[in-house]
Protein backbone atom coordinates (compact mmCIF):
# COMPACT_ATOMS: atom_id res chain seq x y z
CA UNK A 1 0.00 0.00 0.00
CA UNK A 2 1.47 3.38 -0.99
CA UNK A 3 1.54 6.46 1.26
CA UNK A 4 -1.41 8.10 -0.47
CA UNK A 5 -3.69 5.18 0.27
CA UNK A 6 -2.43 4.98 3.85
CA UNK A 7 -3.11 8.68 4.43
CA UNK A 8 -6.55 8.42 2.83
CA UNK A 9 -7.39 5.51 5.11
CA UNK A 10 -6.23 7.48 8.17
CA UNK A 11 -8.25 10.54 7.13
CA UNK A 12 -11.40 8.47 6.59
CA UNK A 13 -10.97 6.79 9.97
CA UNK A 14 -10.56 10.12 11.77
CA UNK A 15 -13.49 11.78 10.04
CA UNK A 16 -15.87 8.91 10.68
CA UNK A 17 -14.59 8.52 14.23
CA UNK A 18 -15.53 12.11 15.00
CA UNK A 19 -19.07 11.81 16.41
CA UNK A 20 -21.88 13.87 14.96
CA UNK A 21 -23.13 16.89 16.85
CA UNK A 22 -26.59 15.41 17.45
CA UNK A 23 -27.40 15.68 21.10
CA UNK A 24 -30.02 15.34 23.82
CA UNK A 25 -30.56 18.47 25.90
CA UNK A 26 -32.01 17.73 29.33
CA UNK A 27 -33.65 20.15 31.76
CA UNK A 28 -35.41 19.95 35.12
CA UNK A 29 -38.45 21.57 36.67
CA UNK A 30 -36.38 23.47 39.20
CA UNK A 31 -35.24 27.04 39.78
CA UNK A 32 -37.13 30.29 40.34
CA UNK A 33 -39.75 29.61 37.64
CA UNK A 34 -40.84 26.19 38.88
CA UNK A 35 -44.00 27.58 40.51
CA UNK A 36 -45.48 29.22 37.42
CA UNK A 37 -44.43 30.98 34.25
CA UNK A 38 -42.79 34.32 35.14
CA UNK A 39 -45.31 37.14 35.03
CA UNK A 40 -48.33 34.82 35.35
CA UNK A 41 -48.98 34.70 39.07
CA UNK A 42 -52.41 33.57 40.19
CA UNK A 43 -54.87 36.23 41.25
CA UNK A 44 -55.41 37.39 44.84
CA UNK A 45 -57.85 34.66 45.80
CA UNK A 46 -55.40 32.01 44.60
CA UNK A 47 -52.26 33.65 45.97
CA UNK A 48 -51.19 30.47 47.79
CA UNK A 49 -50.67 28.80 44.44
CA UNK A 50 -47.84 31.21 43.62
CA UNK A 51 -45.55 29.41 46.08
CA UNK A 52 -46.45 25.79 45.24
CA UNK A 53 -44.68 23.84 42.53
CA UNK A 54 -47.25 21.04 42.32
CA UNK A 55 -50.90 21.40 43.27
CA UNK A 56 -52.18 17.88 42.58
CA UNK A 57 -51.40 15.38 39.81
CA UNK A 58 -48.97 15.03 38.09
CA UNK A 59 -45.58 16.25 39.33
CA UNK A 60 -43.54 17.34 36.29
CA UNK A 61 -39.87 16.72 37.04
CA UNK A 62 -38.18 17.80 33.79
CA UNK A 63 -37.68 16.70 30.23
CA UNK A 64 -35.41 16.68 27.21
CA UNK A 65 -35.11 17.88 23.61
CA UNK A 66 -33.44 15.74 20.96
CA UNK A 67 -31.66 17.60 18.12
CA UNK A 68 -29.81 16.37 15.05
CA UNK A 69 -26.44 17.62 13.80
CA UNK A 70 -28.16 20.66 12.22
CA UNK A 71 -29.84 21.62 15.53
CA UNK A 72 -33.21 20.52 14.14
CA UNK A 73 -35.55 19.32 16.90
CA UNK A 74 -36.57 15.70 16.32
CA UNK A 75 -38.18 14.86 19.66
CA UNK A 76 -39.46 16.50 22.87
CA UNK A 77 -40.32 14.66 26.06
CA UNK A 78 -41.39 15.54 29.59
CA UNK A 79 -41.03 13.41 32.70
CA UNK A 80 -43.51 13.26 35.55
CA UNK A 81 -44.29 11.22 38.62
CA UNK A 82 -47.14 10.43 40.98
CA UNK A 83 -46.81 12.16 44.32
CA UNK A 84 -49.21 10.47 46.72
CA UNK A 85 -48.76 13.00 49.51
CA UNK A 86 -49.64 15.97 47.30
CA UNK A 87 -52.79 14.34 46.06
CA UNK A 88 -53.85 12.95 49.41
CA UNK A 89 -53.31 16.25 51.22
CA UNK A 90 -54.90 18.49 48.62
CA UNK A 91 -57.66 20.80 49.84
CA UNK A 92 -60.18 19.23 47.47
CA UNK A 93 -59.71 15.79 48.96
CA UNK A 94 -59.83 16.98 52.56
CA UNK A 95 -62.73 19.41 52.14
CA UNK A 96 -64.68 17.32 49.68
CA UNK A 97 -64.33 14.10 51.62
CA UNK A 98 -63.55 12.05 48.55
CA UNK A 99 -61.76 9.41 50.57
CA UNK A 100 -59.27 7.24 48.68
CA UNK A 101 -58.39 9.03 45.44
CA UNK A 102 -59.00 7.33 42.11
CA UNK A 103 -55.70 8.05 40.38
CA UNK A 104 -56.67 6.60 37.00
CA UNK A 105 -59.88 8.63 36.87
CA UNK A 106 -57.90 11.76 37.66
CA UNK A 107 -55.37 11.05 34.93
CA UNK A 108 -58.12 10.39 32.42
CA UNK A 109 -59.45 13.91 33.01
CA UNK A 110 -56.04 15.59 32.46
CA UNK A 111 -54.69 16.34 29.01
CA UNK A 112 -51.39 17.55 27.64
CA UNK A 113 -51.17 21.29 27.13
CA UNK A 114 -49.47 23.03 24.21
CA UNK A 115 -45.67 23.27 24.09
CA UNK A 116 -44.29 26.79 23.68
CA UNK A 117 -40.74 27.48 22.45
CA UNK A 118 -38.94 30.83 22.26
CA UNK A 119 -35.56 31.07 20.53
CA UNK A 120 -33.11 33.63 21.95
CA UNK A 121 -35.56 35.39 24.32
CA UNK A 122 -34.89 38.78 25.90
CA UNK A 123 -35.00 39.67 29.59
CA UNK A 124 -38.09 41.82 28.95
CA UNK A 125 -40.99 39.37 28.97
CA UNK A 126 -43.38 41.87 27.36
CA UNK A 127 -41.17 42.00 24.26
CA UNK A 128 -40.81 38.27 23.81
CA UNK A 129 -42.71 36.21 21.25
CA UNK A 130 -43.09 32.47 20.88
CA UNK A 131 -41.31 31.18 17.78
CA UNK A 132 -42.82 27.70 17.74
CA UNK A 133 -45.72 25.91 19.33
CA UNK A 134 -47.02 22.34 19.32
CA UNK A 135 -50.79 22.67 19.57
CA UNK A 136 -53.85 20.45 19.22
CA UNK A 137 -56.24 23.21 18.15
CA UNK A 138 -54.45 24.82 15.20
CA UNK A 139 -55.34 24.78 11.51
CA UNK A 140 -54.55 21.77 9.38
CA UNK A 141 -54.61 19.07 12.06
CA UNK A 142 -57.16 16.32 12.60
CA UNK A 143 -58.71 14.99 15.78
CA UNK A 144 -56.09 13.13 17.78
CA UNK A 145 -53.23 15.13 16.27
CA UNK A 146 -51.12 18.09 17.29
CA UNK A 147 -49.40 20.44 14.89
CA UNK A 148 -45.92 21.93 15.09
CA UNK A 149 -46.22 25.55 13.96
CA UNK A 150 -43.72 28.29 13.26
CA UNK A 151 -45.23 31.54 14.53
CA UNK A 152 -44.65 35.19 13.81
CA UNK A 153 -45.64 38.01 16.16
CA UNK A 154 -47.26 35.77 18.77
CA UNK A 155 -46.69 37.30 22.21
CA UNK A 156 -46.57 35.54 25.55
CA UNK A 157 -49.97 37.03 26.40
CA UNK A 158 -51.66 35.64 23.27
CA UNK A 159 -52.43 32.34 24.94
CA UNK A 160 -55.46 30.73 26.47
CA UNK A 161 -55.36 30.50 30.26
CA UNK A 162 -57.01 28.22 32.73
CA UNK A 163 -59.12 30.81 34.50
CA UNK A 164 -61.08 28.83 37.07
CA UNK A 165 -58.95 26.02 38.37
CA UNK A 166 -56.07 25.18 40.62
CA UNK A 167 -53.60 27.60 39.01
CA UNK A 168 -55.55 30.59 37.74
CA UNK A 169 -53.99 32.76 35.04
CA UNK A 170 -51.60 30.04 33.86
CA UNK A 171 -51.28 29.74 30.04
CA UNK A 172 -51.88 26.20 28.85
CA UNK A 173 -52.66 26.54 25.13
CA UNK A 174 -52.60 28.85 22.14
CA UNK A 175 -55.55 31.19 21.77
CA UNK A 176 -55.98 30.74 18.03
CA UNK A 177 -58.57 33.52 17.90
CA UNK A 178 -55.66 35.95 18.43
CA UNK A 179 -53.55 34.57 15.56
CA UNK A 180 -53.73 35.53 11.92
CA UNK A 181 -53.69 32.14 10.12
CA UNK A 182 -51.15 33.54 7.68
CA UNK A 183 -48.67 34.02 10.53
CA UNK A 184 -48.74 30.32 11.54
CA UNK A 185 -46.91 27.82 9.34
CA UNK A 186 -47.61 24.13 9.90
CA UNK A 187 -44.27 22.28 9.88
CA UNK A 188 -45.35 18.78 10.96
CA UNK A 189 -48.23 16.82 12.46
CA UNK A 190 -47.75 14.63 15.53
CA UNK A 191 -50.03 12.09 17.18
CA UNK A 192 -51.33 13.49 20.46
CA UNK A 193 -49.65 11.56 23.28
CA UNK A 194 -51.48 10.34 26.37
CA UNK A 195 -50.49 10.81 29.98
CA UNK A 196 -49.89 7.33 31.32
CA UNK A 197 -50.48 6.67 35.00
CA UNK A 198 -47.09 5.78 36.52
CA UNK A 199 -46.71 3.17 39.18
CA UNK A 200 -46.14 4.40 42.70
CA UNK A 201 -42.52 5.33 43.25
CA UNK A 202 -41.80 5.36 39.53
CA UNK A 203 -41.78 8.03 36.84
CA UNK A 204 -43.25 8.17 33.37
CA UNK A 205 -42.74 10.31 30.29
CA UNK A 206 -44.83 11.83 27.52
CA UNK A 207 -43.18 12.12 24.12
CA UNK A 208 -43.60 14.04 20.88
CA UNK A 209 -41.59 12.47 18.01
CA UNK A 210 -41.39 14.91 15.10
CA UNK A 211 -41.21 13.78 11.47
CA UNK A 212 -40.83 16.51 8.89
CA UNK A 213 -41.63 16.42 5.19
CA UNK A 214 -38.96 16.86 2.54
CA UNK A 215 -35.46 18.11 3.30
CA UNK A 216 -36.40 21.47 1.79
CA UNK A 217 -39.28 22.07 4.20
CA UNK A 218 -38.94 24.50 7.10
CA UNK A 219 -38.04 22.88 10.40
CA UNK A 220 -37.79 23.85 14.06
CA UNK A 221 -34.15 24.82 14.51
CA UNK A 222 -32.67 25.81 17.87
CA UNK A 223 -30.04 28.52 18.28
CA UNK A 224 -28.38 29.88 21.39
CA UNK A 225 -30.56 30.34 24.45
CA UNK A 226 -34.02 28.75 24.33
CA UNK A 227 -37.10 28.83 26.56
CA UNK A 228 -39.41 25.83 26.61
CA UNK A 229 -42.73 26.02 28.47
CA UNK A 230 -45.39 23.39 29.03
CA UNK A 231 -48.05 22.24 31.45
CA UNK A 232 -51.03 19.96 31.81
CA UNK A 233 -54.38 21.37 30.74
CA UNK A 234 -55.64 22.13 34.25
CA UNK A 235 -52.42 23.83 35.36
CA UNK A 236 -51.76 21.38 38.22
CA UNK A 237 -48.07 21.64 37.38
CA UNK A 238 -46.16 23.63 34.78
CA UNK A 239 -42.63 23.84 33.42
CA UNK A 240 -40.77 26.93 32.20
CA UNK A 241 -37.05 26.44 31.60
CA UNK A 242 -34.09 28.02 29.82
CA UNK A 243 -31.41 25.91 28.17
CA UNK A 244 -28.46 26.59 25.88
CA UNK A 245 -27.26 24.49 22.98
CA UNK A 246 -24.24 22.41 23.97
CA UNK A 247 -20.91 23.02 22.25
CA UNK A 248 -19.16 20.06 20.60
CA UNK A 249 -16.52 18.44 22.80
CA UNK A 250 -12.94 19.61 22.15
CA UNK A 251 -12.02 16.06 21.16
CA UNK A 252 -14.63 16.17 18.41
CA UNK A 253 -13.09 19.28 16.90
CA UNK A 254 -9.60 17.79 17.26
CA UNK A 255 -10.54 14.63 15.37
CA UNK A 256 -12.25 16.63 12.66
CA UNK A 257 -9.29 18.98 12.27
CA UNK A 258 -6.83 16.07 12.16
CA UNK A 259 -8.86 14.29 9.51
CA UNK A 260 -9.11 17.41 7.34
CA UNK A 261 -5.38 18.04 7.82
CA UNK A 262 -4.60 14.54 6.65
CA UNK A 263 -6.70 15.07 3.52
CA UNK A 264 -4.85 18.31 2.87
CA UNK A 265 -1.54 16.47 3.16
CA UNK A 266 -2.72 13.87 0.66
CA UNK A 267 -3.67 16.62 -1.78
CA UNK A 268 -0.32 18.34 -1.31
CA UNK A 269 1.57 15.11 -2.04
CA UNK A 270 -0.56 14.56 -5.12
CA UNK A 271 0.27 18.05 -6.44
CA UNK A 272 3.98 17.40 -5.91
Amino acid sequence: MNWKNILLAIAATLLFAAPGFADTISFSDRGPDKFHWPGYEADYWHRGENSQDVLTLPDITGGSVQIDDNNVVTSISFNYQLDDSLYRNSSQLKNGGWGTPNYQSSFDSIGVGDIFIDIDPTDNLSQNTWDYVISSMGPGVNNGEMGLYALSDFGYDDSWRYEDGYRDNQPVAVDWSKIDPVSATLLATIDTPDLVLPKKGESASVNWDITYGSDNDEKMVLAGDTVIAWGVTCGNDTLYQHFTLPNPEPGTWALLALGLGTLALVRRRRLQ
